[in-house]
C-alpha cells in the first residue's frame, strides 16, 4: 500500500494520521469487516444494569401539559434509548411496559 496518499476522502473507512510525518494512511473496511470488528470488542460481563425512565415536564406556555419521555436501558446485552414528546407524559409513562415491569427507575424533572 502506498503510504503517501493525498487528497483522498475516506468516507467508507478509518483514517490514521502518522504524527511523525505528514503521511496519512487510509484503511478502507467493508461493511462485513466493520461488523466483525464491532462484535469482536470485549464486553464487560459484570456491568451493572442501568434502566431509567426520565420524564421532563415542558415549561413552554404554548405547550401546557406536554412533556418529553426518555427510556434508557444500558445492560451487558446492549444499549437502547427511546425519546418521545407527549401531551400527557405521566399517563404515557404509567401505560408503558417498562414502568409496569418495575425494572426501570422513574426520574421526574
Amino acid at each position: 500500500m502506498n503510504d503517501r496518499v493525498f487528497g483522498v476522502h475516506c468516507s467508507n473507512g478509518f483514517c490514521e494520521f502518522d504524527s511523525h510525518s505528514t503521511t496519512k494512511k487510509y484503511i478502507n473496511m467493508t461493511r462485513n469487516e466493520l461488523k466483525q470488528l464491532w462484535f469482536s470488542i470485549p464486553r464487560d460481563e459484570n456491568k451493572k444494569d442501568y434502566k431509567v425512565i426520565v420524564v421532563e415536564i415542558g415549561k413552554n406556555p404554548y405547550w401546557k401539559g406536554y412533556g418529553t419521555i426518555q427510556i434508557i436501558s444500558d445492560t451487558k446485552d446492549g444499549y437502547s434509548s427511546f425519546k418521545t414528546h407527549q401531551e400527557f407524559p405521566m399517563e404515557y409513562v404509567l401505560d408503558r411496559k417498562e414502568y409496569k415491569s418495575g425494572t426501570h427507575q422513574l426520574i421526574i424533572k
